[in-house]
């Protein structure tokens, strides 16, 4: 298959023949003495940086464990992480390598069905995903020199992209253009090609130029949807004198998203004169395209999957896929307003799906692609 991983430079740390969940794969490659893979990172002590959203995952657990028996250094970032003084620069770094990476893997997905030699774009992709990752100190530094209220970006992360554009540009013919079908739905779910059963891959050999939401795209909707609850909450003057923490936790999460909305806008600049119309909305836009089906209150994937749907009304896609885990309550209910979403947009062709780790859902996806107009 194109969509498998050729021959890159030999990494320091080799996970071939390791049977670790792909939530552990980050934390193995960070640590590897910790997983008995051997290996050690360059540019100083190693440390993980390890994310969570409420219940401590087990992975996290044996990464703290581990990392303590070999005396490396651990930031768990939880959502406490302001409040416990996580260093800035490191959030930073986090947010903006994430938001390049989703750039490289948007750019990837555009001139993957269109490349003239079979296997040009993985090459270019993986090129520069891993240049990204062996960029993370100089990055680092160049964040440490500036303050968080003058923050202007990084300008090694700024010039990996630019050339990154060329290069996707470069082994791309987009003379003629293919339909576009839209994935949204479960964070996890959707940006994982074993989970999903390789869906994209599968839609590109039918023919069609496919585009997936972003993995930032939900981080940035959730610090947004955050904060317009706690300003919601903030409503009466006496509330700010009743409730200091969450005046302090709305100064914060406003400060944050000022330096994550410039961020996304940046990147988009770049990235627009080969991207073109198909860059990524606000997380202010999207809320307003959900809002039509879900109050904000109702927070959580559905509001944010079908803001995404609308956005890829609005960018002239040919049809809408939204996927989710087996028994997903979010899930279940996308599905339900599936109906709504269509007479919204025109009756564009919306579909839901339901992934168990076992079924691939292919006769499904089939008898909806032939009832597409060609």
């Amino acid at each position: 298959s194109p969509r498998h991983l050729s021959e890159m430079p030999p990494p320091k740390l080799s996970l071939r023949g390791t049977d670790l969940s792909p939530r552990q794969l980050p934390l193995a490659t960070a640590t590897p003495q910790a997983y008995g893979l051997g290996g050690q990172k360059e540019g100083g002590e190693p440390h993980v940086v390890g994310g969570e959203t409420g219940s401590v995952s087990p992975e996290v657990v044996v990464a703290e464990r581990s990392c303590k028996k070999f005396d490396i250094p651990i930031t768990i970032i939880d959502n406490n992480f302001f409040k416990n003084g996580l260093d800035l620069n490191i959030a930073l770094l986090a947010w903006n390598g994430l938001l390049v990476h989703d750039m490289i893997k948007k750019l990837y997905l555009h001139s993957e069905p269109y490349e003239m030699d079979l296997g040009g774009a993985l090459k270019v992709y993986e090129k520069y995903a891993y240049s990204l990752v062996t960029n993370m100190h100089l990055a680092l530094n160049q964040i440490k020199k500036q303050s968080l209220k003058n923050f202007e970006g990084v300008p090694v992360f700024d010039r990996l992209l630019k050339e990154a554009c060329e290069a996707f540009e470069a082994v791309a013919d987009h003379s003629r253009q293919k339909p576009i079908i839209g994935i949204t739905g479960e964070f996890y779910l959707k940006l994982n090609d074993r989970s999903n059963k390789n869906i994209v891959s599968y839609l590109e050999n039918k023919g069609f130029e496919v585009h997936v939401s972003t993995l930032t795209e939900y981080f940035h909707y959730s610090n947004y949807i955050t904060l317009w609850i706690v300003k919601d909450q903030l409503k009466n003057k006496i509330d700010y004198v009743l409730h200091p923490d969450l005046v302090a936790e709305k100064s914060i999460r406003e400060t944050v998203q000022k330096i994550i909305d410039n961020q996304e806008k940046h990147y988009n600049t770049i990235t627009a004169p080969y991207l073109g119309g198909l860059l990524e909305i606000s997380s202010e836009d999207l809320v307003k395209l959900g809002s039509k089906f879900v109050h904000p209150s109702v927070t959580g994937e559905p509001i944010c999957a079908l803001g995404k749907g609308g956005d890829y009304f609005y960018k002239n896609v040919k049809a809408v896929i939204n996927i989710a885990p087996f028994n997903c309550m979010p899930g279940g209910v996308i599905d339900l307003l599936g109906e709504a979403f269509r007479k919204e947009y025109e009756n564009i062709p919306f579909l839901s799906l339901f992934y168990d780790g076992y079924e691939d859902n292919y006769d499904r996806i089939d008898n909806f692609l032939s009832n597409l107009d060609n």
